[in-house]
């Protein structure tokens, strides 16, 4: 079942960290929707890269989990939070050095006055549902990039490919990477699964098993 996990939530998040924007001691970052399995994902590589990690959530609930995981801050967002001001707090007023950001137009105007010099955005996902206009004046300001990002374009190139297979299988080989599996569904049962997905208060992968993959393999 973990086989099943570990694939596409790791190397999406590994390629930002090691290739595009290689992350280590001294750097900040900061996950948004860090809850999902790609930005907790996130959050276990950065910091065995040793850069400090920051998560967001839209629930106090989630602080301990995403502690466990290895953010060094966690910051709840809501309408009344100065993002920002919390940000360059954490960082002690250093900034932001790199953004993986899953959410869309609803944070990146919150968070962009705290990038860092030479900070870089790179934006995968539209948890909000919206495309992000983006705060150019931020932007300027800190000389930052803002890079959409796929993970279709990194592991297509074959060398990529087998160098972010190679880090991960080493990862979880030595125990430092293991995925959380929250649910296992027949695949029978797929629109079922699909539903938990949407509906479902906790951690994890759902995983769904065809006949070729029989349980506890």
């Amino acid at each position: 079942m973990e086989c099943a996990a570990v694939w596409m939530q790791y190397l999406t998040a590994w390629y930002p960290l090691a290739e595009v924007r290689p992350v280590g001691p001294g750097a900040h970052v900061l996950a948004t929707a860090a809850t999902s399995t790609t930005g907790a994902s996130c959050l276990e590589l950065g910091r065995r890269m040793g850069a400090t990690m920051i998560g967001t959530t839209r629930s106090e609930g989630n602080v301990s989990y995403l502690r466990e995981l290895g953010a060094d801050h966690v910051l709840v967002t809501g309408d009344d939070v100065d993002i920002a001001a919390q940000l360059d707090e954490m960082t002690g007023g250093r900034g932001i050095d790199l953004v993986f950001d899953a959410f869309g137009d609803g944070l990146i105007h919150r968070y962009a006055p705290a990038l860092a010099r030479d900070a870089w955005v790179l934006f995968y996902g539209m948890v909000d549902g919206r495309w992000p206009t983006l705060p150019f004046g931020d932007l300027f300001r800190a000389n930052a990039v803002f890079k959409p990002y796929s993970v279709f374009n990194y592991v297509e190139d074959p060398a990529q490919r087998d160098r972010g297979i190679g880090a991960i299988r080493e990862l979880v080989e030595r125990g430092d990477l293991r995925p959380r599996i929250d649910r296992v569904f027949p695949f029978e049962q797929y629109i079922e699964a699909f539903d938990y997905t949407r509906d479902r208060d906790r951690h994890g992968k759902v995983v769904i098993v065809t006949d070729h993959c029989p349980p506890g393999a």
